[in-house]
């Protein structure tokens, strides 16, 4: 299972790609907060990592991801946990599922 330092570690290489396009639009003084940046990179990552899925699949997963990551400290453990769910082909609304639960989701390695 993908672990949150992985997912990290995946966005820091395409961070520079995803912020350019965060940035689209805005004035050259702009600024945002670190998080924002994260999620903007995360969810973008989340939706090229599942391009090849039919689009209600994909967009569930971005959904799923949204719903989570606001309740979360740490949205590269969500982004892990939806990854998990996705590449397993896992049922998204299925909550009683403990995978969803970020502190015990390392229980599906």
């Amino acid at each position: 299972m993908i672990t949150a330092a992985q997912v990290l570690a995946y966005v820091e290489r395409l961070r520079d790609l995803y912020e350019a396009q965060l940035r689209l639009g805005q004035s050259e003084t702009w600024q945002c907060d670190q998080r924002t940046r994260d999620l903007w990179c995360l969810s973008h990552f989340i939706d090229d990592r599942y391009a090849d899925l039919d689009s209600d699949r994909r967009r569930d997963l971005g959904w799923a991801f949204n719903r989570m990551v606001r309740s979360a400290e740490d949205p590269f453990e969500v982004a892990a946990i939806v990854i998990h769910v996705g590449d397993n082909g896992l049922a998204i609304e299925d909550y009683s599922k403990d995978y969803w639960t970020a502190r015990n989701h390392r229980k599906w390695d």
